[in-house]
C-alpha cells in the first residue's frame, strides 16, 4: 500500500472515531411502578420528568400507575411484571417496605435489576433488606432526598418570613405530618424540630398526623385552629396538605401569607399558583426529578459505567425552596414544565466522558436548556 493511500485510510478512521455517535448497548428496557394514580400531585410529575429523560437517551420506558393508593395493589402490579415471560431489564420503584421486600425476594432468580428511589429506610427496615448489592444482589441502587435537611430548610423559611412580616412575634408552629411510620414524614418532622431548637423563641405547639391528602388537611387544620388559635406557622409534609390548610385558614377569616404562614413539599403547580397569589409561603422540592436521575445512572450502568463510587450505590439528593423571591426566575425558564427543553445527554457519563462527578442540581438543569 502506498504512503498516500495509507494516509487517507488513517484520516478516515480518525474521522469515524472522533465524529461518529457514541456506541451504546441495545436500548435499555425500564419499567417504573408508580404507587399512585397518574393525577397524583407528586407521582404524575415524577413520571413526566422520567419520560423526558428516557426520550432523550433512547430508553424504552414503561410507566405503570397504580389505580389507587395501597401497598397491596402496588405489590400485585410489581409481581405481575416479574412474572412476565419477557421481563424488563430494570424496575424502578418508590420505596415501600412490604412491596420492595416482596419484589426483591421474587426477583432473586431473575436477571432484572431493581433500583429504589424517593424514600430512605429506617433501622428496622434496614435490618430486613440491608443495602443494595448485599442480601439482594439484583438491587443495584438506592437514591433518596435528604428529608431531614429539607424539613429544616422549610421551617427556617417560614420562620424567616414571619420575622420579616411581623417583627418581634414569636413563632407558634403547628405541623401536619404523614403516617406515624413513614420514614419521609419522620425525617422531615425531625428537621422541623431541629429548626425549632435552633430558634429558642420558636414553639412547636403540636404535630398532627394526616393521610397526606387535601381533605385530611382541611379537617385537621380546622381542629388545630380551634385547639391552637394563636398558630402563625403551619408546616406541612406535602403541598396537598399545605393547600388544604390555606383553604381552611381562609374560611376562618384569617389571611394566609399575612396572619398564618404555610409551606409544603413537592413543587406542585397548584402550590406555585398559591405562592404567586401570596397564600402559600413556600414549597420545597425538586425530588420528583430523582426518577430521572436514577434513569441516568441506570443508563450508564447498562453501558458499562457503574455508579458504585459516584454517587454511590446509596446516595441522597438535596431539595430547594421556592418562594416569591425566586419563583419568577424559575417559571421564566421552566414554568411550563416542558422537560423536553432539557438536553439530558451531558448528564450521562456515556455521552459526556469528561464528566467525573454527577451533577443533578437545579443550576445544572437550567444550564442544559436546549
Amino acid at each position: 500500500m502506498n504512503t498516500k493511500l495509507r494516509s487517507i485510510k488513517i484520516s478516515c478512521l480518525y474521522f469515524v472515531l472522533v465524529f461518529s455517535p457514541i456506541a451504546v448497548a441495545e436500548p435499555v428496557k425500564v419499567t417504573f411502578l408508580a404507587p399512585e394514580p397518574q393525577d397524583n400531585l407528586f407521582w404524575g410529575p415524577v413520571a413526566n420528568f422520567m419520560t423526558a429523560v428516557a426520550d432523550d437517551l433512547g430508553i424504552d420506558l414503561e410507566v405503570i400507575f397504580s389505580p389507587a393508593s395501597g401497598s397491596y395493589i402496588l405489590k400485585r402490579l410489581g409481581l405481575k411484571v416479574l412474572n412476565r415471560e419477557e421481563k424488563p431489564d430494570y424496575i424502578l420503584i418508590g420505596y415501600f417496605i412490604d412491596v420492595t421486600e416482596a419484589m426483591m425476594i421474587a426477583n432473586i432468580e431473575n436477571d432484572t435489576r431493581i433500583f429504589v428511589f424517593n424514600t430512605s429506610l429506617n433501622r428496622r427496615e434496614r435490618r430486613i433488606i440491608g443495602y443494595p448489592r448485599g442480601n439482594f444482589p439484583n438491587w443495584i441502587g438506592h437514591i433518596y432526598p435528604d428529608d431531614k435537611q429539607a424539613g429544616f430548610d422549610l421551617a427556617e423559611t417560614l420562620i424567616a418570613k414571619l420575622n420579616r412580616s411581623v417583627p418581634g412575634e414569636q413563632p407558634k408552629i403547628a405541623g401536619l405530618a404523614g403516617g406515624q411510620e413513614a420514614p419521609v414524614s419522620i425525617n422531615r418532622v425531625t428537621g422541623l424540630k431541629q429548626s425549632a431548637i435552633r430558634h429558642k423563641k420558636s414553639n412547636i405547639s403540636k404535630v398532627y398526623n394526616t393521610t397526606w391528602d387535601k381533605q385530611s388537611a382541611v379537617s385537621t387544620t380546622k381542629s388545630l385552629l380551634r385547639e391552637l388559635p394563636d398558630t402563625n406557622i403551619i408546616w406541612t409534609v406535602a403541598d396537598a396538605l399545605a393547600l388544604g390548610s390555606v383553604e381552611t385558614v381562609k374560611s376562618t377569616g384569617r389571611v394566609p401569607g399575612k396572619d398564618v404562614f404555610i409551606g409544603g413539599f413537592d413543587w406542585s403547580a397548584e402550590a406555585f399558583d398559591s405562592i404567586k397569589r401570596g397564600e402559600m409561603t413556600a414549597s420545597i422540592g425538586g425530588h420528583f426529578m430523582e426518577g430521572g436521575w436514577a434513569l441516568i445512572m441506570i443508563y450508564d450502568y447498562h453501558n458499562g459505567i457503574d455508579f458504585q463510587d459516584d454517587p454511590g450505590i446509596t446516595s441522597t439528593t438535596n431539595m430547594q425552596v421556592i418562594t416569591n423571591d425566586n419563583i419568577t426566575e424559575f417559571e421564566k425558564k421552566l414554568g411550563d414544565r416542558d422537560w423536553s427543553k432539557i438536553n439530558f445527554k451531558p448528564f450521562t457519563k456515556t455521552h459526556n466522558p469528561e464528566l467525573k462527578k454527577y451533577d443533578f442540581s437545579l443550576d445544572a438543569l437550567l444550564s442544559n436548556l436546549d
